[in-house]
């Protein structure tokens, strides 16, 4: 069997640049995967509702199962050797709960990409495709920032490529590991 691969969590409110600095993270190991939630959320065709639809009493069960199948996803990859990179929302509460048992025994990055609030709502507006009401980037940015300061990458004002190259920089420093 293969060395267990590398699970780098990327955290922060929609717009933050998680999936950009995931895909180039995951462009700098030999071998990686790049699992996002909202992907294996739009698995569910029957019955699935919007996750932005924050008032539906059932959309926190299908967070769940989403996030439930992501891990198992991450841990089928992880366990072949395959590092993966996955992006969510992925607040403190929720991640300490379901997240943490659920990769236990992996080894796990954790990094909170967290620019202003001004920048994640510009970016989002950016990306018609996916767009998240102010509303809920506002809420996400505020969750947010209730990480640890020292988990917080910064990209406010930064260059995809200057991003990408802190971001790994910040990825190999112990202090990401969320062990």
């Amino acid at each position: 069997m293969s060395k267990t691969g590398s699970v780098l969590l990327l955290a922060g409110p929609a717009g933050a640049g998680k999936s950009t600095l995931a895909e180039a993270w995951a462009a700098s190991r030999p071998l990686a995967a790049h699992v996002e939630v909202d992907k294996i959320s739009e698995m569910i065709t029957q019955g699935r509702i919007d996750p932005r639809d924050v008032a539906d009493p059932r959309q926190p069960e299908q967070w769940e199962t989403s996030v439930r199948a992501t891990c198992a996803l991450v841990r089928a990859f992880a366990e072949r050797g395959v590092d993966v990179a996955v992006d969510d929302v992925l607040t403190p509460g929720p991640a300490e709960a379901l997240w943490r048992p659920l990769l236990s025994g992996l080894p796990k990055i954790l990094i909170v990409v967290l620019p202003t609030l001004h920048t994640c709502l510009a970016r989002g507006t950016a990306r018609p495709d996916k767009l998240v009401p102010e509303h809920l980037v506002r809420l996400q940015h505020d969750e947010s920032a209730t990480w640890p300061p020292h988990r917080h990458l910064d990209t406010t004002g930064e260059s995809v490529e200057t991003s990408a190259r802190r971001l790994l920089h910040r990825a190999a420093a112990c202090e990401a590991a969320w062990d």
